[in-house]
C-alpha cells in the first residue's frame, strides 16, 4: 500500500501514479492520471495510490470524502474527464482487491463509491464475484447504457448501415453535398506517432467558438483544463495512442474528434465543431464519416463513444451498447445494511434531480414558444 507520503516522485504534494505497463484503460494510463492531478485535483484534495510498487501489480488511485458516525466514505478518485475508472491491469485483480479493501478497514472506512465503471469487462465481473464471496454489499446507484461500435466484426458495415438506415445516411450525403459547394471536403486521419501541435490550437479555436465556449465550458476556458488537455494529448500524440478525425474543408479543419486507443480499441473523447457551419452539420457528418473509416481499419476492433447516455447522435449511429454503472459498497459486513439505505437515498436524490432538470427544461421551453 502507498500513499502520498510514501510514493516517490509525488505531484504537487499528491501521490503520482505508478503505470504497470501497457494499460487496457486510457483514463488510467500514467500519463493521464499524473496530469489529472498536477492539474485537475483541489488543492486540499488528497490522493493515495494503492498498488503499482512492482512493474506487474495494477493500481487504483483513492480519496476520502468525507467522515460518518458510521465510518468514513471513500472513493475512486476520478475527474469530470475520467470516462473509465477500471484498473489499467486487471491480471491481479484478486490481489488489488485484498490489498484495496484491506486499507479501507484499516483507514476506518464503511463505504467505497466507485464511479463510472464499465460493467462489461474482466474486471467487474471479478470485483462481484469477490465481493459476494466476501459477504459485502454492493448497490448500483446510477447506469446508463453507452453507444459502442464492434467495428472488427464480420458484416460491421452491412450492420451500421442497416440501423441507420437509409434516410439517416441520405441526410449525411446532403449535408456532405452542402458543404462541397463551400470548397473541397476531405477526411483527415491523424494517427501514430505524431506532434500534436499540429491539430490542437484548431481544436480550442473550434471548440471555443460554439455553444460551449459561450456557456464557459470549453476546454480553453479554463486554464487549469487546458493544460491537462494540452498535457495528455500531447504525450498520446508521441506514444502513438492518440487517433484524431479532422473534417477539413480547402484543408482548414471545420470539426474535430480527439480518441484514444489502446491497441484495437477506441475511447472517443471530444468532438468540436464550426459555430458559423453549423447549420450543415459538419460534427455530426464527421461522426458519420469517421465510423465508415474506423470500419474500414483493420487495427480497430471496438469504439466506446463514452458519451453521458445513449440519447444524442451517437446512438443513433451505433448500435451495441456497454453498461456503465456507479456503486456504493460496503467495506465491511458490519456496513452492509448502512451502505443499502445510503444506496436508495442516492437512487431517490438522482431521480428527484433528473425530474426537476426536466421541469425547468419544460418550463424555459414553454417561456421561449411565448409571443
Amino acid at each position: 500500500m502507498l500513499t502520498n507520503n510514501e510514493q516517490e516522485g509525488a505531484v504537487g504534494g499528491r501521490s503520482a501514479w505508478r503505470f504497470a505497463g501497457a494499460s487496457a484503460n486510457p483514463f488510467h494510463e500514467r500519463s493521464l492520471v499524473e496530469a489529472a492531478l498536477r492539474h485537475l485535483a483541489g488543492p486540499r484534495e488528497q490522493v493515495h495510490l494503492l498498488g503499482g510498487n512492482r512493474p506487474w501489480e495494477p493500481a487504483l488511485p483513492l480519496s476520502k470524502v468525507m467522515d460518518t458516525p458510521l465510518g468514513a466514505v471513500w472513493t475512486v478518485w476520478s475527474h469530470v474527464h475520467a470516462l473509465d475508472t477500471t484498473p489499467g491491469d486487471t491480471e491481479d485483480s484478486p490481489l488489488l482487491l485484498d490489498r484495496l479493501f484491506g486499507f479501507l478497514r484499516g483507514q476506518g472506512a464503511s463505504m467505497l463509491r466507485w464511479a463510472t465503471l464499465p460493467a462489461d469487462t474482466s474486471f467487474y465481473k471479478v470485483l462481484t464475484h469477490w465481493l459476494e464471496d466476501s459477504g459485502l454489499e454492493f448497490h448500483v446507484t446510477k447506469r446508463i447504457e453507452r453507444p459502442v461500435l464492434e467495428a472488427g466484426r464480420n458484416g460491421a458495415e452491412t450492420a451500421f448501415n442497416d440501423w441507420v438506415g437509409g434516410k439517416r445516411a441520405r441526410e449525411f450525403r446532403r449535408c456532405r453535398r452542402r458543404l462541397e459547394e463551400l470548397g473541397k471536403l476531405s477526411l483527415r486521419i491523424i494517427d501514430g506517432q505524431h506532434d500534436a501541435r499540429q491539430w490542437i490550437g484548431d481544436f480550442f479555436e473550434i471548440e471555443q467558438s460554439g455553444w460551449k465556449g459561450a456557456r464557459g465550458t470549453a476546454l480553453a476556458c479554463k486554464a487549469a483544463e487546458r493544460r491537462w488537455f494540452e498535457a495528455v494529448t500531447s504525450r498520446a500524440a508521441t506514444e502513438g495512442r492518440a487517433l484524431v478525425y479532422s473534417l477539413e474543408l480547402d484543408s482548414m479543419p471545420i470539426a474535430i474528434s480527439v480518441n484514444y486507443r489502446v491497441g484495437g480499441k477506441v475511447w472517443c473523447f471530444k468532438t468540436a465543431y464550426s459555430a458559423e457551419l453549423s447549420r450543415h452539420a459538419p460534427g455530426a457528418l464527421l461522426e458519420y464519416e469517421s465510423t465508415l473509416a474506423a470500419i474500414a481499419d483493420p487495427d480497430i476492433e471496438w469504439l466506446d463513444a463514452c458519451t453521458i447516455d445513449d440519447s444524442g447522435l451517437m446512438g443513433a449511429l451505433w448500435r451495441d451498447r456497454r453498461p456503465v454503472v456507479d456503486l456504493i459498497i460496503a467495506t465491511r459486513r458490519s456496513a452492509n445494511l448502512p451502505t443499502g439505505a445510503v444506496a436508495f437515498g442516492w437512487r431517490s436524490y438522482l431521480a428527484a434531480k433528473r425530474h426537476g432538470i426536466a421541469l425547468a427544461r419544460r418550463v424555459r421551453n414553454r417561456g421561449q414558444t411565448r409571443p
